[in-house]
């Protein structure tokens, strides 16, 4: 029998080359927007105090979907828990179900609720202007609208098209237009008989 001819050398050989192929390149963009969609994560500052106190640590609050926000006194960082922080073998409070089934919505219910939560916390703190600074691109789009709803000025963030047209969408259901949620699809007139 020969080295090649081992199986357990083969499948380390394979295994090896897989690791190759799978970790020793580049990550694609579209890899990279994957990943983020499933840390989403909110960091935000006052425009007219940025800076930290390094000594100072961040006052932790569990939101009703079980999110972390992390309020440093000047800026404000939030991510979800099972996301950032799981504890193995333990189930989270925020979990990817319907409210029906006894869950917090899906991943995208759950940021929007956490993005206006931190803007609500934002008011409280009186500020008048926040700098957005980094996190999961439709997070930061939703405290942005957050922001513009309640009248307080933002940085660091430029809409776009798109950002306006879900502003539209996230004010008329704030406002309980689309519900039950109107279809334009699906109107008699959009729909072709054959």
């Amino acid at each position: 029998m020969t080295e090649t001819d081992d199986p357990k050398e083969q499948i380390s050989k394979i295994t090896e080359q897989a690791f190759s192929t799978i970790f020793d390149r580049r990550l694609t963009r579209s890899e990279i927007v994957y990943l983020l969609s499933r840390y989403p994560f909110l960091e935000i500052c006052d425009h007219a105090n940025p800076y930290l106190d390094e000594s100072k640590m961040p006052k932790v609050i569990i939101t009703d979907n079980g999110w972390h926000v992390f309020d440093y006194g000047n800026a404000i960082f939030a991510s979800g828990s099972e996301f950032m922080c799981y504890e193995y073998g333990k189930k989270s409070k925020a979990e990817d179900e319907d409210e029906e089934s006894g869950g917090h919505g899906t991943v995208v219910q759950q940021y929007t609720d956490v993005a206006f939560f931190v803007i609500d916390l934002v008011q409280k703190k009186r500020w008048q202007s926040i700098d957005i600074l980094t996190g999961y691109y439709p997070m930061l789009r939703m405290a942005w609208i957050a922001a513009d709803m309640k009248k307080i000025e933002t940085h660091h963030f430029e809409p776009s098209i798109e950002d306006y047209v879900v502003y539209n969408w996230v004010d008329k259901i704030k406002k309980g237009k689309l519900y039950p949620p109107e279809r334009p699809i699906l109107s008699k007139q959009n729909i072709r008989r054959r």
